[in-house]
């Protein structure tokens, strides 16, 4: 589509999801085949409405969730000239899903500590919204997703650096060694999944 056309369409999708009735609009859309000019896998997915729905309660933008579930979401994106925002975040939310797939393929998670979990999940630096965008599409490993955003990476270390150089540590790399080991044998101390 031209470029307008595509920007009209995003504004029209942007009015409709914040209408007070969009879940019927868009269940109307669907009824009527309205959603395949955007993607067929949004035309046929069942729990659209309920992903979109659950994404808006925790604060993500409706279209950047509707973008998401999409076949190709980083391509809608563009298509739909979305803000870079929201590019990033399911640009973030399409990295962290492949993460995931590949996790499961070989099942060497299950036996992860929260540690190893914290520290694999920071390594990956996306978008806080990215992780929520998994975890609304049900994300097998949701659980793991939530434990740490909602616990683990909010545990800091209970000793910080001035307190190992009062105790006659040299400043250097070490100390971040020791924070980070601190803080990692809190965050396996405080289960919770």
């Amino acid at each position: 589509a031209p470029s307008a056309l595509s920007i009209r369409l995003k504004m029209e999708l942007e009015l409709l999801l914040e209408d007070k009735y969009w879940k019927n609009a868009l269940q109307n859309l669907q009824d009527w085949g309205g959603l395949k000019i955007l993607d067929s896998k949004l035309q046929n997915d069942e729990r659209l409405i309920e992903k979109i729905f659950i994404a808006k309660k925790s604060n993500i933008e409706p279209l950047t969730s509707l973008v998401y579930e999409s076949k190709n979401p980083i391509s809608l994106s563009k298509r739909l000239h979305l803000d870079q925002q929201q590019k990033e975040i399911i640009e973030g939310g399409c990295q962290l899903k492949k993460y995931l797939e590949d996790l499961t393929a070989n099942d060497l998670y299950k036996n992860w500590t929260p540690s190893k979990w914290t520290t694999n999940l920071e390594k990956i630096n996306i978008n806080e919204s990215s992780f929520m965008l998994e975890i609304c599409r049900d994300n097998p490993l949701k659980e793991y997703l939530k434990s740490w955003l909602f616990n683990w990476k909010n545990i800091e270390s209970p000793i910080k650096g001035d307190d190992l150089i009062a105790k006659g540590w040299e400043p250097g790399p070490e100390i971040g060694i020791e924070i980070k080991r601190q803080r990692m044998k809190l965050i396996d101390e405080n289960i919770a999944f």
